[in-house]
């Protein structure tokens, strides 16, 4: 009955494209089926939605029971690793929970290795560990077993973490800080959150001399509803979900001629069905992906 797309600020460029597809596929399939998108940091979500679903959208603002973000810039007099862990460190000192969002894998590992050796309960989450240690590390979180977490932007997304109260953060774009930050707070209490900035990074600078220009900042997310390669291989799995009308899409009457005179579209009657050649092309096909890798 009805299908939700959480964190709908995600579904962009070639991705958001092959996502706009798939949802017109499911209202092909179930014409009164309800669509709901989520999303903290969306700057005009009314346009943007109304784009990428197949129906007319409703702006619904939430009401969360978040409690107050106390957000504090910082230039560090030492190197931006060692404020990251000291602020890490006097969070778990304190019994308070703390997410330290990182650069890059490394400065994670090196974050979580300095910690503990200043008998910090830490942990690592990040890309390319085992998704199995990183769930064991989230219900670590979520149980308060552990007080700090240094991770990479795996963290970002709604996962629920726990009682955070404290986020650290290396220098990032506005969108994600909002992202991270909304990590803390979650059950109603106060929280607090740093930002370190980088002199050695001219935006970063900038915004260090600055700082009110970066809450200005809009993030704007574009959909390329015009890629070939998309339109191509979706309206493939789409007569391959069930057979198409052939007037269904008059707009896209070139790709269906093509496809019809390449044999990867059959003519069956009043329909149009997806033959094996049209299989082979799609059955790989990734919605992340332009294709292989070189």
């Amino acid at each position: 009955k009805v299908v939700v797309v959480d964190e709908t600020h995600k579904c962009t460029g070639f991705y958001g494209s092959n996502v706009s597809w798939i949802l017109k596929r499911l209202q092909r399939i179930n014409p009164n089926i309800q669509f709901v998108a989520s999303s903290a940091t969306l700057d005009d979500p009314q346009d943007f939605c109304s784009k990428l679903f197949p129906v007319s959208m409703e702006h619904v603002d939430g009401i969360g029971k978040r409690g107050e973000i106390k957000l504090q810039f910082l230039k560090p007099r030492i190197n931006y690793l060692d404020l990251m862990i000291d602020i890490t460190r006097q969070f778990g000192l304190r019994n308070h929970q703390v997410l330290a969002f990182n650069k890059s894998r490394l400065d994670a590992e090196l974050l979580a290795i300095d910690g503990s050796d200043s008998k910090l309960n830490i942990e690592v989450h990040r890309s390319g560990m085992n998704p199995e240690r990183r769930k064991l590390v989230e219900i670590a979180l979520r149980d308060n077993k552990i007080k700090a977490v240094s991770c990479t932007p795996t963290l970002e997304l709604g996962i629920n973490v726990g009682h955070i109260d404290g986020v650290v953060s290396a220098f990032t774009s506005h969108g994600r800080l909002i992202q991270r930050m909304g990590r803390a707070g979650r059950r109603g209490q106060d929280a607090f959150a740093y930002m370190i900035l980088d002199e050695s990074n001219p935006i970063s600078k900038y915004y260090l001399n600055n700082p009110e220009e970066y809450f200005k900042d809009k993030k704007y997310h574009s959909i390329n509803f015009s890629n070939p390669m998309v339109d191509e291989n979706q309206i493939l799995l789409m007569a391959k979900d069930t057979p198409l009308f052939k007037d269904e899409f008059k707009n896209d009457s070139k790709i269906i001629t093509k496809l019809v005179s390449e044999g990867k579209l059959r003519i069956h009657g009043d329909r149009l069905q997806c033959t094996l050649s049209g299989w082979a092309q799609v059955e790989s096909w990734s919605i992340r992906d332009m294709g292989n890798t070189v």
